[in-house]
Parts: structure tokens; C-alpha cells; sequence
């Protein structure tokens, strides 16, 4: 995770962090911990709502449900994993694909980061 600093501007101050949302939220408590990014959905009991709102994005039928969750909670960033379980969802099915709405623009990878490994999008 920490090759999501150098991509994420504001990673590095906590109070000004950018808010991530994982498709993996097994991913979301090593992003706690490596980098001082915020982020919403991990595996916790008392984050019933987060986890919802995890899965209602990258499930979402059309980009216009998926964006209303975006801004609803106010992410800056996607990570997509592909090999997650919330990866199987029609939103992000066509992250995968490359087919971005236009509120969402694709990160390059850093160089000597594996591509396939997860996928960092920017909301417009």
C-alpha cells in the first residue's frame, strides 16, 4: 500500500487526508496502518453502514448510484482490486474494463508496481 503515497497528494498529513474507498475491505486496516490515508469499509462490526455503502458502490447497476455514494461520502479516491469480492459488481466490472464515467479518472501505477495488482482512480 504504500506506493498509494507518492499518488495521493495530501497522504502524508492525516487531518488533510483524501478519503479512500477499497473494494477490498481486508485492505482497508493495512492502508490504516502503512499510510496516514483515510478510508471507509473494514471488516469491523461496528462499520455495518461503511461495508453497505462499500458494496452499493462497486455493485451499483449505473454510474449515476455509483457516484451518488461517492459524493454522499465525500472519496476522493477508488482502489479496485481485482481479485476482491466486491470486484464482481457491474460498477466494477467496467472500472476493469476501462470504461470510466467522467467523474472518475484512472492513476498510473508507479513504476515497478505490478498493474494487475489494484487499480487507484481520482473522482473529478
Amino acid at each position: 500500500m504504500n506506493w498509494l503515497l507518492p499518488l495521493v497528494p495530501g497522504g502524508a498529513d492525516q487531518r488533510n487526508a483524501p478519503i479512500v474507498i477499497m473494494t477490498d475491505l481486508n485492505h482497508a486496516a493495512e492502508l490504516a496502518w502503512r499510510t496516514r490515508l483515510r478510508y471507509v469499509g473494514a471488516p469491523y462490526h461496528r462499520g455495518g453502514v461503511a461495508i453497505a455503502d462499500t458494496i452499493a458502490l462497486f455493485h451499483a447497476e449505473t454510474p449515476d448510484i455509483a457516484e451518488a455514494v461517492v459524493r454522499d461520502r465525500g472519496f476522493s479516491y477508488l482502489v479496485l482490486c481485482p481479485d476482491s469480492f466486491a470486484a464482481g459488481g457491474p460498477f466494477a466490472r467496467r472500472l476493469l474494463a476501462d470504461d470510466l464515467p467522467d467523474w472518475l479518472e484512472a492513476v498510473p501505477p508507479p513504476l515497478g508496481h505490478e498493474p494487475g495488482a489494484a487499480k487507484l482512480f481520482r473522482v473529478r
